[in-house]
């Protein structure tokens, strides 16, 4: 029998970015910091990197997204 798939809450920047239909570099220079928070909707999973990897929340993402269409 296959193994079933669970979705992930946290995913790459990629990811969110094909969930979201849009760039990477759309989510750094548009999303991130205005629209999404750190802390809740991503995290820098290597804060002592000189370049950070972040984790984004898909779900929280993806509400916050349409809160900050509807306003």
């Amino acid at each position: 029998m296959p193994e079933k798939r669970t979705k992930r809450l946290w995913v790459t920047t990629a990811e969110l970015a094909t969930e979201l239909g849009c760039t990477q570099a759309h989510i750094r220079r548009n999303l991130k910091d205005t629209v999404l928070r750190e802390g809740h909707h991503y995290r820098n999973i290597s804060p002592q990197a000189w370049r950070p990897s972040y984790r984004w929340h898909l779900p929280r993402c993806q509400a916050g997204l349409k809160l900050a269409q509807n306003a």
